[in-house]
């Protein structure tokens, strides 16, 4: 019985012998790849290879060879993959721990290359595939980064800011050119003083970025300078007119309460022009005043004239006072804007008072009697100017920094946070960046153009939502 069991296990032990020594050492190559990340001017740190073999490692060689880059267009060369035999450590005669050095400098471009390098020793040889991911330098692409941050942020000033202004000076421009052309528009005062008047509020309005006023403010003037084109020959008779009357006050007394109030009520009309649209309505103002003066005119000689019949002795009087009376009530009842009735009520007034001279046998002229009737009241000073100091203080040069301060601190770290994700997102997580310089470049750029545009946006919708403190 023993003997038919040593006779059954014997056979089976003898098959399984091998394959327990076969189990208890194999062939073994850790680890089974290398993948190497980096950019090409950092320095690798070096690998280890364990090898292990069933047999003792004799005559072991390192053969590296040339790595493809995966669109096939450059090869990372072998040189770049270094083992030093020196530092090949032997732990037992099947085992060794070779080092490999990786220099990434000598990659021609970034991209990611494969290939394999081959050991070899005496009965056997063993393969050990090879990547190398290799990226560009961060210090370009941060600067890709920033240019393009850079560009979004002139682009978004310039559309906050320059724009608006350019669009307004460039307006401006046109109605200072215009203006400058036209030889008669410098000759009305009015019209020039209101034009001067709304560019130096433009002006004023653009240095504190109030763009809706300023542009308000131009649309004034250039619809004066419109109507000004459209009338021209129009408003410059009238203005002609204008002149006369004016001389024809000034030729009278001066000092005179009447004459001052004509003359105020003539230069208040003239001021208004710029605000009147047609003119027409300037001609009707200025037919008011000339009525006040035909008014004047009418009763500084009716006044003449009264003055002359009370010198005429009581029994002479007589004889012309029913004309006087007559010609009184015909003033008080007849419109004096006919010129025809105001000529002939003139007439009639000069040759009563004519008819009153030849009773009163005087040769003395009474021309200027009117000049002194109301006599002279004098002009008041205007009041005096309070010089104001304009002088900035240090209170509010230090709140203009500090205002300058929390604008372009709380503007970097918005660009910052948005630029930093994307330069995480498209270069960090990206082991190759690099391989294609144009689209990974232009990814990088755009990103911090468009980092600005989405700051610029978010920061209008909250402001939009009119929250305390955000406006």
């Amino acid at each position: 019985m023993k003997k038919y069991l040593a006779g059954l296990i014997l056979p089976v032990l003898y098959f399984l012998s091998p394959t327990v020594a076969n189990a208890q050492v194999e062939t073994t190559l850790q680890p089974n790849q290398i993948t190497i990340t980096g950019n090409r001017l950092e320095k690798q740190p070096p690998r280890q290879i364990f090898v292990q073999t069933n047999s003792p490692i004799q005559d072991l060689r390192v053969l590296v060879l040339d790595l493809n880059r995966r669109d096939g267009n450059s090869v990372f060369p072998a040189s770049g993959i270094v083992s030093n035999k020196q530092n090949w450590q032997t732990i037992k005669s099947n085992q060794m721990l070779i080092p490999l050095e990786f220099n990434l400098i000598q990659a021609p471009s970034s991209g990611e290359y494969n290939g394999t390098m081959r050991l070899s020793y005496t009965g056997g040889e063993l393969t050990l595939p090879i990547t190398l991911q290799v990226k560009d330098f961060w210090l370009l692409p941060v600067l890709v980064l920033f240019l393009g941050t850079g560009l979004g942020i002139l682009v978004s000033v310039y559309r906050a800011q320059g724009r608006p202004r350019d669009e307004i000076l460039v307006r401006v421009g046109q109605l200072q050119t215009q203006i400058q052309e036209d030889i008669e528009f410098g000759k009305i005062t009015a019209f020039k003083q209101y034009i001067e008047g709304c560019l130096i509020e433009i002006k004023m309005d653009l240095q504190i970025e109030k763009w809706e006023q300023a542009i308000a403010t131009l649309e004034q003037a250039e619809n004066v300078w419109k109507r000004w084109v459209k009338g021209r020959t129009d408003w410059l008779q009238q203005f002609n007119y204008c002149q006369q009357l004016r001389e024809q006050l000034e030729d009278k007394n001066p000092n005179d309460l009447e004459v001052k109030a004509i003359l105020r009520d003539l230069e208040a009309t003239i001021n208004d022009v710029p605000e009147l649209e047609t003119p027409e309505q300037f001609r009707e103002r200025l037919e008011k005043i000339a009525q006040q003066m035909n008014q004047f005119v009418l009763e500084s000689q009716k006044q003449d004239l009264k003055a002359l019949m009370a010198e005429i002795p009581i029994e002479k009087r007589t004889t012309i006072l029913p004309e006087f009376e007559q010609l009184e009530a015909k003033i008080a009842t007849e419109s004096i804007a006919n010129p025809k009735q105001f000529k002939a009520l003139t007439t009639e007034l000069n040759d009563l008072t004519l008819k009153a001279q030849d009773i009163e046998n005087e040769s003395s002229a009474r021309g200027a009697i009117s000049k002194s009737l109301f006599g002279f009241t004098g002009v008041m000073s205007p009041p005096p100017v309070m010089n104001r100091s304009t002088t900035s203080t240090p209170e509010t040069t230090k709140a203009g920094v500090r205002l300058k301060l929390f604008t372009w601190t709380s503007y970097a770290i918005a660009v910052i946070f948005l630029a930093g994700t994307g330069f995480s997102q498209l270069y960090i997580d990206n082991p190759t960046f690099g391989a294609n310089p144009w689209k990974d470049y232009f990814a990088l750029m755009a990103w911090g153009f468009g980092a600005e545009a989405t700051r610029d946006a978010i920061t209008k919708v909250v402001q939009s939502w009119n929250l305390p403190g955000l406006k």
